[in-house]
């Protein structure tokens, strides 16, 4: 087994079976070093009747965008070609703020290689190993692979997306890597093809025009059409991952698309050739269907049935685009979809593909203030948190403002609280396990009044992460994760039970991403703080991950089916949901018994650990890495890990 699927499967060993203060498997390097600023001005809107689109529709679309419980978008932008029609965003988040992309970077990888293509610079026969004389290929298969390969996610590599949490070499990685079928054989997606289009991509930029790819991409694409330089998170080897980490706001999104709805022309400025348009644009494989009713062109989407194209991320990043009638639509979400097969793309299609754009229509002004109120109001009703109404005041009385006083249901919850060791954070797990940033646990949560404002700082590890908490609408608070940078929208209720204690509620929401981190809090009178903490999306987008294991090896397989038997169905699964779903006991620092009660909560942990030893033990010694299993115990479950370590 390659090395870093040994690390992969202790990583995610280490996250469910043991608290260590730093569980990564490779070194950490900040990727995210900067706050993604807002974009500038929007463009005008314009009627959507003007187009023949009726404004009730977009108001339905919207309603049922709403409705769907897993939908969860954050933003929308509907288009007519370059004009738009319709911005809105749920409370927190703005279709000007870059979000993170995910796998919609991809598409934007494949722009950088078109124009490459465009300027004669690179050929989609191009051997792939020729770029990089560096390595040598294991599989000797690896020779045929070609860029074209790369563009249709059918190289057949094995080093893909779980790689990147447990190898810091990627490009060494994938050319060395084996190979589960001949390129060109099938589609199979695999993030890590994009990346190294991207270093392919910036090898020729560097050679041809003495800049990175990426300057090389703002000057092509971002530039002309009036998109801020945007933030494309770095690999461990200093490229822009390619395949993920680019953020970019929903209004230049739309943008992106209606430049390829344009056959390579925005506001009358050519950017790509027609002809690399339409063949990236056209299908070029075939994919299974469990990915949805899309198959796919160079990296981007092509419907099954039907003209339109996509692009897509996982948790509902999506830019749809229908040539048939002109609309694009470009959305950003925080859900549990992965490719396309999701309801919020559903809803759009069926709303906005019957639609016959043309001659403007008549707008009636109930329409137009529907279709106002709904975008206003859009995803009120799906608020977890409603905030409190401001209260008057002499200058509230004169028009100058609404007063926002302290709410003093939050005074019993001033102060500081403790936590036993535990492996958790208030930063979501997901952005925490796919940045290899780990603070080393929460050590304590502390609330304090400040004037009138509400604040929670959390120390993990040495880190303090304070935010501001809203009360009467989001606050916005600037955070450093070692390094790494993150704006947060936060806000706080509480509500007081029939018994008369108070649960309180708090949501964090990050609007560059596509997570959101959800506490709900309460308090007993002995000074225990009962912590319960939901992640949004939750553990069911880790369960790809998790299936993902045993097909790392036949190895890895056999003992992925080994701990199901003997520990219980769905074991592993179980404890991905306690890394995304915790509750957690922490002990106000002015309880009398804090010390004690800290140190039968840490005890409890410690058995917990104990408990998980062996099936440590037996993992390592099962993947031969001797330095971990020096001591595999004397139990049923020990002498078996001994023997698998002997065999394999």
């Amino acid at each position: 087994m390659e090395s870093y699927k040994k690390r992969l499967v202790e990583l995610v060993s280490n996250l469910a079976f043991e608290y260590k203060d730093y569980p990564a498997v490779i070194p950490y390097s900040p990727s995210k070093c900067r706050l993604c600023p807002e974009d500038p001005t929007p463009s005008r809107l314009f009627v959507p009747e003007a187009f023949g689109i009726p404004s009730d529709a977009l108001t339905s679309l919207l309603s049922a965008l709403e409705a769907d419980e897993g939908a969860n978008v954050h933003s929308i932008v509907v288009s007519y070609r370059e004009q738009v029609l319709l911005r809105a965003s749920r409370p927190g988040y703005s279709s000007l703020t870059p979000h993170l992309a995910h796998s919609m970077s991809k598409s934007v990888t494949a722009i950088l290689i078109m124009l490459l293509i465009d300027d004669k610079k690179l050929d989609t026969g191009a051997a792939v190993c020729d770029f990089f004389p560096e390595y040598t290929p294991t599989d000797e298969r690896a020779r045929e692979l070609t860029v074209e390969h790369l563009l249709t996610m059918s190289s057949g590599v094995g080093f893909g997306e779980a790689g990147v949490v447990s190898e810091t070499e990627w490009t060494r990685a994938f050319i060395e890597a084996d190979l589960s079928f001949a390129p060109g054989e099938r589609f199979a997606y695999n993030s890590m093809n994009s990346y190294i289009l991207m270093h392919i991509a910036d090898r020729i930029c560097n050679r041809e025009y003495g800049i990175s790819a990426e300057s090389f991409l703002y000057d092509r694409l971002f530039l002309p059409l009036g998109i801020p330089r945007p933030l494309w998170e770095s690999s461990p080897e200093g490229i822009p991952k390619g395949g993920f980490g680019l953020y970019l706001s929903a209004d230049s999104f739309a943008k992106i698309g209606a430049m390829l709805l344009g056959g390579g022309v925005y506001r009358e400025r050519r950017i790509l050739s027609e002809s690399v348009v339409v063949e990236a644009t056209s299908t070029q494989a075939i994919t299974p269907e469990r990915t949805g009713d899309f198959n796919y062109g160079y990296h981007i989407w092509t419907a099954r049935e039907g003209n339109d194209f996509l692009f897509n991320g996982m948790l509902g990043q999506n830019v749809w685009v229908s040539p048939d009638n002109g609309i694009v639509v470009a959305l950003t979400s925080g859900n549990n979809e992965l490719f396309s097969k999701g309801s919020a793309l559903r809803i759009i299609r069926e709303h906005l593909l019957p639609i016959r754009t043309g001659a403007r229509i008549h707008r009636p002004l109930r329409a137009a203030r529907a279709l106002d109120e709904r975008v206003r109001r859009f995803f009120d009703s799906r608020c977890w948190l409603t905030p409190k109404k401001p209260t008057g005041g002499i200058l509230a009385k004169l028009g100058l403002r609404e007063r926002e006083p302290f709410d003093p249901a939050f005074d019993s919850l001033l102060g500081e609280y403790l936590f036993p060791r535990n492996n958790q954070g208030i930063f979501p797990a997901f952005v925490r396990v796919m940045q290899s940033n780990y603070q080393g646990g929460m050590r304590s949560l502390r609330f304090e009044r400040r004037g009138e404002g509400l604040y929670m700082t959390s120390l993990e590890g040495e880190c303090e992460i304070t935010a501001e908490l809203g009360l009467y609408s989001y606050k916005r608070s600037e955070i450093d994760l070692s390094g790494e940078k993150y704006a947060v929208m936060a806000m706080a209720s509480a509500l007081e039970e029939d018994n008369g204690s108070i649960i309180y509620k708090i949501e964090l929401v990050f609007p560059e991403l596509p997570n959101t981190r959800r506490l709900t809090l309460s308090l007993s009178p002995l000074g225990r703080l009962l912590v319960g903490m939901r992640e949004i999306p939750d553990d069911r987008i880790a369960a790809a991950y998790v299936d993902a294991i045993p097909t790392l090896s036949g190895k890895a397989g056999f003992l992925y089916g080994l701990l199901e038997r003997n520990l219980g169905k769905n074991f592993i699964e179980g404890k991905v949901r306690e890394l995304f779903s915790p509750t957690l006991t922490a002990i106000s620092a002015e309880a009398p018994d804090r010390d004690a009660a800290l140190a039968e909560l840490n005890d409890a942990t410690d058995e917990r650990i104990a408990s998980s030893a062996l099936v440590r033990r037996l993992i390592f010694s099962f993947l031969g890495n001797g330095e971990k299993t020096k001591d595999t115990g004397t139990g049923a479950l020990g002498r078996l890990a001994g023997l698998l370590g002997k065999f394999f």
